[in-house]
């Protein structure tokens, strides 16, 4: 949960505030109002300014106190993401954004001056798991280096 969405919550039922009531303050019907909302306190969506400040008003929430949570939020985000767009060396092979998605790994790899996408993917055609290329064709050497870290990775924390 980011702040922003622990203060929404903690603010929500110490005041006894119903979604119904929040979402006719916010001047939605009930069920756009209750989805934005829930949007906001649970899936770590933010309000537009205008939304904001409407929530402040109908929740009764500190201003100051809202502010210091969104830009918190924003500063753990952009941590977050310097974090996973930091450039890791995979053997020879230079990795970013290598992230686990539903349907396998992936992430970009430089070739040369680019940065290509992959995906290490079951593949159904083959019936084994791969690396797909995304943006371009990706060399032998360097899809080889990939499948050895994240294979690695695997049987070492088995």
């Amino acid at each position: 949960m980011t702040r922003l969405s622990k203060l929404l919550w903690k603010s929500r039922f110490e005041k006894g505030l119903t979604l119904r009531e929040i979402a006719r303050g916010l001047g939605y019907s009930v069920s756009k109002g209750v989805r934005k909302y829930l949007g906001w306190e649970r899936e770590n969506k933010c309000p537009e300014k205008e939304e904001l400040d409407r929530l402040i008003q109908v929740m009764g929430l500190d201003p100051k106190q809202v502010e210091k949570a969104v830009e918190q939020d924003r500063r753990d985000y952009q941590k977050r993401w310097e974090k996973a767009y930091k450039t890791q060396k995979w053997g020879k092979a230079e990795i970013k954004g290598a992230c686990i998605g539903p349907r396998g790994i992936f992430g970009y790899v430089r070739v040369g001056e680019e940065w290509l996408g992959w995906g290490y993917t079951y593949r159904h055609e083959k019936k084994d798991w791969g690396i797909e290329e995304h943006h371009g064709p990706i060399p032998e050497e360097l899809k080889q280096e990939i499948i050895e870290h994240i294979e690695g990775a695997f049987t070492e924390n088995d």
